[in-house]
């Protein structure tokens, strides 16, 4: 078998920006880019004839933002559209399974709204950062499955109409010290929360039944307001990085993320999961020489946790999983010297 497959893509970009500075710390930001893209893909199998699909795809993306600054702090709000045309190249989203092309696939636009907060205290012991964020993107491109036989899947690429994305990021951190001489100089406390809701607002597709002969029998259904698989609700992350004025440290890291759907129904799920890592080590110049020597050992998975490292969303027959490792042992010794 002979694959023919030839992809030709021309892509333009212009951009403008402006920055002004305003009165009381106010910042504005106004910007705008023109993306051009023209695709010529060509793609066959034992033909000298390939398919052919020629397409140009443009749009003016605007943006502003405004930005105020309150001492160590500040607050922004920012508004944008962004454009994310179909994948062009060898593996491309316009080829179907059956060698056809997809002649209806559109570019992917949206607006974004962005709200946040970022900034310290004085003495920089105590930091944080905010933001909000609800994106809304029309035409949304992604992998439609579905059965030609039992248990064998097809993939297409469709826009999905409407997609909602709304999601929060904070994150709030300690320093245990800001003076060099300190003991504990250079070591943080830090705890970050993630919270995603991603849905469809409409989108539909279909499901394959199979007659008594085995024939695909195609049922088209409708899955708005459903959670986009692999959308992980809520999240969360705590880190302790402890360092020493004489060279040892110690890092350890605290993830959990919550159950979250794995099919376009919302029929099945993955349980929720803890991963915490820890690595410890010493780490100094020898005297006043220019080698220093960095032996450290670490553990992964300490919890022995069981899960999935490579999740396979929508899967027809229910092959979801891919096991992650297990709990993990390593230790080295790194050798530094300065000429």
């Amino acid at each position: 078998m002979t694959n023919i497959n030839r992809a030709k893509t021309n892509q333009s970009l212009f951009f403008v920006q402006s920055e002004l500075a305003l009165p009381s710390d106010w910042y504005l930001s106004l910007g705008a880019s023109y993306n051009n893209y023209d695709y010529d893909v060509r793609s066959a199998v034992n033909s000298t004839e390939p398919l052919i699909y020629t397409t140009n795809a443009n749009q003016l993306v605007p943006r502003m933002s405004i930005l105020k600054k309150m001492g160590k702090a500040s607050v922004y709000a920012a508004l944008g559209q962004g454009f994310s045309p179909p994948a062009a190249g060898i593996f491309n989203d316009f080829l179907n399974f059956d060698g056809s092309v997809n002649n209806n696939l559109r570019s992917a636009t949206g607006w974004n709204l962005e709200l946040g907060s970022r900034g310290s205290t004085k003495n920089g012991v105590f930091f944080y950062d905010l933001t909000f964020y609800h994106l809304k993107v029309k035409d949304a491109i992604i992998s439609r499955l579905f059965e030609i036989a039992p248990g064998v899947n097809a993939e297409r690429k469709t826009n999905a109409g409407k997609v909602k994305q709304l999601g929060l990021e904070a994150s709030l951190g300690l320093n245990l010290s800001t003076s060099v001489e300190h003991f504990w100089y250079g070591s943080q406390l830090r705890v970050g929360y993630t919270f995603n809701d991603y849905t469809y607002e409409d989108y539909q597709t279909f499901v394959t039944d199979f007659d008594a002969d085995f024939n695909p029998i195609y049922r088209l259904v409708s899955y708005n307001e459903k959670s986009i698989p692999g959308t992980i609700p809520h999240a969360w992350v705590f880190l302790l990085d402890l360092r020493t004025k004489p060279g040892f440290y110690l890092n350890y890291t605290l993830n959990t993320y919550g159950s979250a759907y794995l099919t376009d129904a919302n029929t099945d799920k993955v349980d929720a999961y803890t991963l915490m890592n820890v690595r410890l080590g010493y780490s100094r110049p020898l005297g006043q020489s220019r080698l220093s020597l960095h032996p450290y050992l670490g553990f992964n998975n300490l919890g022995n946790t069981l899960y999935s490292s490579l999740t396979a969303y929508n899967s027809t027959f229910g092959g979801f999983y891919n096991a992650g490792y297990r709990r993990q042992f390593y230790g080295g010794l790194q050798v530094n010297l300065k000429l």
